[in-house]
């Protein structure tokens, strides 16, 4: 879960916040894009997630959840309230644009 992840590094690319990240004690590093943050929550997706519909992480305090974005609809969570998933939906559906473009960059459409 991403309480375990320690952070290494962070930089802007093309618009697109980029962190380094150690899973555990693991020693493979995992990028994760962040494509944005508004309100104390991070919409971010993992580099390595294979062949999964378009969607979007959130993270927002020690909480997560994971949205498709066509539709809209959550996929799962874990440790959030429900008036921060039903902000964190109101504001994938107003971002929808921002997030499928960085989705589309990302796989290199």
């Amino acid at each position: 879960m991403i309480g375990s992840i320690g952070k290494l590094d962070q930089a802007m690319v093309g618009g697109i916040e980029s962190s380094a990240a150690s899973i555990g004690s693991h020693a493979s590093l995992v990028v994760v894009p962040t494509v944005l943050r508004v309100e104390g929550y991070r919409f971010f997706f993992w580099s390595n997630e294979g062949q999964e519909p378009e969607h979007i992480h959130v993270e927002y305090g020690e909480g997560t959840a994971k949205f498709w974005l066509d539709p809209v609809a959550l996929v799962e969570s874990y440790r959030m309230k429900s008036q921060e998933l039903k902000r964190a939906r109101e504001l994938v559906e107003a971002n929808i644009a921002v997030l499928r473009e960085a989705w589309n960059v990302r796989q290199g459409a």
